[in-house]
């Protein structure tokens, strides 16, 4: 639900409707936070029998009871993360993400300098997560949003319908994304070996490089359509559209060719000869996310 707050928060200042605005978070951050509370109260019942049955090992019932909280408070940075894409902001939407990386990286270096076992580093999520989500809560009600409190919301059935209305299809193609994306490991892993799935990722991640940028800019895209869409400024999204899909294949074509052409030495320069194996792996993706840049 959190993503229809990219779509729908430019619609909303388009209109100047600080009320809706106000509503549509909201209403966002209270299904994030119910799902948040139901799925740690699933997961926390069970995490036993998935101690036992699955992971086979008695570190991970504290793990999955510290990932469990941390995916709570996430829900508050997802949200979070949506409204600042959705103003526009590019830099905090993506400064969350380095904030928690940073917090996360810094405070598991500090329990591997204090010897701690590895089931408390569940812990250092937790700790990431709160202190992103204090940082950024602040800068929104003081920079982004100053009069949130004063404003009086209105979450009408009519605002609720339209948000879910927008968000089911979303979460079916997400979860779509998610199932299928992960079907190559999954068979990988219970068919061959567990090396086939590290030069499988390994190609994959190479062949990712031809698309850092267009995902860059579609990103910043998204919201963009959504204003431009309001204000029926069809030759703005026309323009910027061609601009979008010209810079992406300006830089991810000669990338892809290079690695198509050339996937052998690559591998051998970055990896070693035993990554060679995945030379033709590596030419189907550079092929595919030359596709995948014009389907993002």
């Amino acid at each position: 639900l959190s993503d229809s707050l990219t779509y729908f928060i430019p619609r909303f200042l388009v209109e100047k409707n600080k009320a809706k605005i106000k509503s549509g978070i909201i209403f966002a951050l209270l299904i994030q936070v119910f799902m948040g509370i139901a799925f740690f109260i699933l997961i926390t019942l069970f995490s036993r029998l998935l101690t036992t049955h699955y992971f086979k090992n008695e570190y991970a019932s504290f793990m999955i009871i510290s990932m469990c909280i941390y995916f709570l408070i996430d829900g508050i940075n997802e949200v979070l993360f949506r409204i600042f894409h959705g103003y526009q902001n590019m830099f905090l939407n993506q400064a969350i993400e380095f904030s928690f990386q940073f917090f996360s990286a810094f405070i598991i270096a500090f329990f591997i300098v204090s010897k701690l076992s590895v089931k408390y580093f569940g812990l250092a999520y937790i700790l990431a997560a709160l202190i992103t989500t204090a940082i950024f809560a602040f800068i929104f009600f003081k920079k982004t949003f100053p009069d949130f409190f004063k404003i009086k919301h209105n979450l009408t059935t009519k605002i609720k319908q339209e948000m879910l209305a927008y968000s089911v299809p979303a979460m079916i193609g997400s979860f779509a994304s998610l199932l299928f994306g992960q079907q190559s490991i999954f068979f990988l892993t219970l068919f061959v070996s567990l090396k086939s799935v590290g030069l499988y990722v390994m190609a994959l991640s190479l062949g990712k490089l031809s698309v850092y940028l267009s995902k860059s800019i579609t990103l910043v895209f998204s919201p963009m359509i959504s204003e431009l869409w309001k204000k029926k400024d069809i030759g703005k999204i026309n323009f910027y559209f061609n601009e979008l899909l010209t810079y992406s294949y300006i830089v991810g074509v000669p990338i892809s060719l290079t690695l198509l052409f050339f996937s052998e030495e690559t591998l051998r320069i970055l990896y070693g000869e035993t990554f060679i194996q995945a030379a033709q792996i590596l030419k189907f993706y550079s092929i595919y996310f030359l596709l995948y840049t014009f389907m993002g």
